[in-house]
């Protein structure tokens, strides 16, 4: 069943996955930058409410933490558990998720939870590109050429090299194909992120 494939995933292993070099470098910096910038708003936003019940020292958490984030949401911020986000009980004590979609429907009605969002799904891009994608960077001897949107929003012509990797087709239980050496099925799916400068930042409050 699985031989028809074969040739096929040959020729993709061949072809590799357009990379440029430039704008992942470029790319790294600005994603520190916000990703930093989300870490200090959410202690922000989370220390105030402290400071309103009484505890002025600066607050922070793991924004990565599933019960981290539970206790700053609910318990904290006394936020409203949308409907069925309850998670099973743990010695007697009831849970709440906080998912993709639990967060997404807070969002509208505090701007903690979109914060946390944002830094998941940046830090989850940013892990993936501080990798060793480079290392599985090779030249052809025709570059090929794609056309992108650069900061000023301009589309122009950019020439890309190549990341080959290894397609298999059997180590996957749903029989999937899986990407290795590098593994780019962990590459979050392509955003467009914009640095925002402090007097933006101040602005939106």
């Amino acid at each position: 069943i699985e031989t028809p494939l074969v040739p096929v995933l040959a020729e993709m292993e061949g072809a590799g996955v357009p990379f440029n070099s430039a704008i992942y470098k470029e790319a790294i910096p600005q994603l520190k930058q916000r990703v930093d910038y989300l870490v200090q708003k959410a202690y922000e936003k989370a220390s105030v409410v402290k400071t309103l019940q009484g505890d002025p020292k600066p607050f922070s958490f793991d924004l990565s933490s599933h019960s981290a984030v539970q206790h700053v949401l609910f318990e904290i911020h006394k936020l409203p558990p949308p409907p069925g986000s309850e998670s099973s009980r743990r010695g007697g004590v009831r849970g709440f998720s906080t998912r993709k979609e639990v967060l997404e429907q807070l969002s509208s009605i505090h701007p903690l939870p979109g914060i946390i969002l944002e830094y998941r799904q940046l830090s989850k891009l940013l892990n993936t590109m501080e990798g060793n994608l480079p290392e599985y960077e090779r030249w052809t001897t025709t570059q090929s050429q794609v056309r992108v949107t650069n900061t000023e929003g301009e589309v122009v012509p950019v020439k890309m090299t190549r990341i080959k990797g290894t397609f298999l087709q059997t180590t996957s239980e749903t029989g999937r194909v899986q990407m290795d050496e590098p593994n780019l099925q962990c590459v979050p799916n392509p955003r467009e992120v914009k640095v925002k400068s402090q007097s933006q930042e101040g602005a939106e409050g």
